[in-house]
């Protein structure tokens, strides 16, 4: 059986760019002139005109856009600049250029910064962050959206829904990474805003993400109810786009209930609905769980039929998330027919497009199914080499405390929810004689024995805000630091390679001084010192227990695995360390080493697991 996480994952990858789509409207802004002249009332016509011709006529609309674009550069209007690059960043996010539309988002950006705009500050991050988010870059998006709710709390009239926006894609990322606790909570502040502004749809969205932490946790009877209420809300407001998610999460909640047939009524009209709008995604997800639906009634070529035909979509939009999953659906149903190497040949190609990915819950269910595989074809070496693999994964991502701490927040909502209901009872209570008298005294009594079991939840619940928000700025204070020893080490090779071009100019004296200087600033420990405590900070103890298991690392070694623990790139960890990326490789190697890893044996995973 495939993983949950990866499910949830999947589910939420799919539906990511809808997100992106619906957020499009809300950062829409009108022109802001600072005083009405020719230019600034064409830029306030132009960008209406935008607005209608994006969807209907994209390519006449990102005339416009460029067109609104010369106008304000030519008037020094820099709120048009700001919108025009804005414009041209939702034109190219819709064609899915990401890198076009991340150019431009940037470029809108410092203007909105420069003419301190912070509508237009908070819709860019924002928009910047989906874009990290869909690139699988999730700390720099979650960083991101920590940036944009900083900024809308700082003003004194707060835009309460595009707080509750950065909220909800703050509890979509965290639900994608598996961090269920936090998800649950920045979802359920999302919640109460869109519940306190009376907005529908965003309360249907919350509800949506709820639906698919309670997918994730096996309650699935929460997570119909939840996309049940989420899909009256969508069908009402005619939004058919997340229409088809909420189907989605009620189909595939309905087949782990083993409820086939009701699965299938929810899950052909997803499908049906993901055709109309022309959504390849969501019509391949459909496909999918058809196709194990069918399969459980025992239609196993149709299912198989399925199977096929949403692969085939996922390749041709090269989503390798998707596509690895979808694989192992088909070798496990081969598998099942006793049609091993065929079932073997599925799982070979889930792992080697899972490795590139690094999608480590992917890889827990390969090496799970592969590891049966090899056991039914008597090779008990790889068989045992795979259980090794599965279980050194497992222990990496699996958290036994998770549900429970989900457990207890959902406890204390449901609480605060039944609280306007008691004070309620108490206001309509009335007691005319010494039995009713008494039965309020022990309803009394009660209410206060629920108080303060109340007030210590929700003490426990602040400290643990609290603890939360001190450990994000940790993080924060610790990339920023890493980034800091990245660029200083950048900027004095380029200004040591400025001196060496030098050197025919300028006296030998100078020159020789100058690179002297510049290499004592790169070698340098006490900016590493520094980063160092911040690390140290953030995972406790991660030196004195990697030095315990593995005694003969050096101090430069251990250096590179606080590196591999914050997950930097091979080119980032070279900038860093101030060595080329050959070296960095050799050294990855030395410490593989040193480690006693085995080929199959990822250091990425070994080390964060420390």
């Amino acid at each position: 059986m495939q993983s949950i996480q990866t499910i949830v994952y999947l589910l939420l990858f799919s539906v990511l760019s809808l997100q992106a789509q619906k957020n499009q409207n809300l950062d829409s802004l009108m022109p802001k002139p600072i005083q009405w002249s020719p230019a600034t009332i064409k830029v306030y016509f132009l960008n209406d005109l935008f607005n209608k011709e994006q969807n209907r006529n994209p390519e006449k609309a990102k005339g416009i856009a460029l067109t609104m674009l010369s106008i304000s550069e030519d008037a020094d209007y820099p709120y048009g600049t700001a919108l025009s690059n804005h414009n041209l960043g939702n034109y190219f996010y819709d064609r899915n250029k990401k890198d076009s539309a991340y150019s431009f988002y940037n470029k809108a950006l410092i203007k909105y910064q420069q003419i301190e705009d912070i509508e237009g500050q908070s819709a860019m991050i924002h928009n910047l962050a989906i874009l990290e988010g869909m690139e699988g870059n999730d700390q720099k998006a979650l960083g991101m959206l920590d940036e944009e709710i900083g900024l809308l709390l700082g003003e004194k009239s707060v835009d309460s829904l595009r707080l509750a926006r950065a909220y909800s894609l703050k509890g979509d990322t965290y639900l994608g990474k598996g961090d269920y606790n936090i998800a649950l909570m920045e979802t359920l502040k999302a919640l109460r805003i869109y519940e306190r502004m009376k907005d529908p749809i965003g309360k249907a969205d919350s509800q949506n993400t709820l639906s698919s932490i309670e997918y994730a946790l096996k309650n699935y009877q929460k997570s119909i109810n939840y996309a049940s209420e989420a899909l009256s809300i969508y069908s009402i407001e005619k939004d058919i786009l997340y229409e088809t998610e909420a189907l989605l999460y009620i189909g595939s909640s309905y087949y782990e209930l083993n409820a086939f047939d009701k699965a299938l009524e929810y899950l052909q009209k997803c499908l049906q609905l993901s055709k109309e709008i022309k959504s390849p995604s969501m019509e391949a997800f459909a496909y999918r769980d058809i196709g194990k639906v069918f399969i459980k009634q025992g239609k196993i070529t149709e299912g198989m039929q399925q199977l096929r035909q949403s692969l085939q979509i996922l390749e041709s939009l090269n989503r390798p998330l998707d596509v690895s999953e979808t694989l192992i659906d088909l070798g496990i149903v081969q598998v099942d027919l006793n049609q091993l190497m065929e079932g073997l040949g599925y799982f070979n190609q889930a792992i080697s497009i899972a490795k590139t990915t690094g999608a480590k819950e992917l890889l827990q269910t390969c090496y799970q199914q592969r590891a049966k595989v090899y056991e039914k074809l008597g090779d008990k070496k790889q068989a045992f080499a795979d259980y090794k693999l599965y279980v050194a994964y497992k222990d990496s991502i699996f958290n036994l405390q998770t549900a429970k701490q989900l457990q207890e927040l959902r406890t204390i909502h449901e609480t605060d929810t039944k609280e306007g209901e008691i004070v309620l009872l108490k206001q309509n209570a009335r007691v005319s004689n010494l039995r009713l008298l008494l039965l309020g005294a022990a309803l009394l009594l009660s209410l206060i024995g629920f108080y303060a079991l109340r007030q210590r939840v929700q003490r426990q619940k602040l400290e643990k805000e609290k603890l939360d928000a001190e450990l994000d700025f940790k993080k924060k204070e610790l990339t920023t630091h890493a980034m800091h020893l990245a660029k200083k080490n950048e900027v004095l090779e380029n200004v040591k390679q400025k001196a060496k071009a030098l050197k025919t100019t300028d006296s030998n004296l100078g020159y020789q001084q100058l690179i002297k200087t510049i290499n004592f600033d790169q070698q340098d420990d006490k900016n590493w010192s520094n980063f160092i405590q911040y690390f140290e900070q953030v995972h406790t103890d991660f030196s004195s227990n990697a030095k315990r298991k593995y005694p003969d690392v050096t101090k430069n070694e251990l250096r590179l695995m606080a590196l591999l623990k914050m997950n930097l790139s091979s080119k980032e960890i070279a900038t860093i360390l101030n060595i080329s990326p050959d070296g960095v490789k050799k050294a990855r190697q030395r410490l593989r080493k040193k480690m006693a890893l085995t080929p199959e044996d990822s250091l990425e995973a070994v080390v964060i697991a420390i």
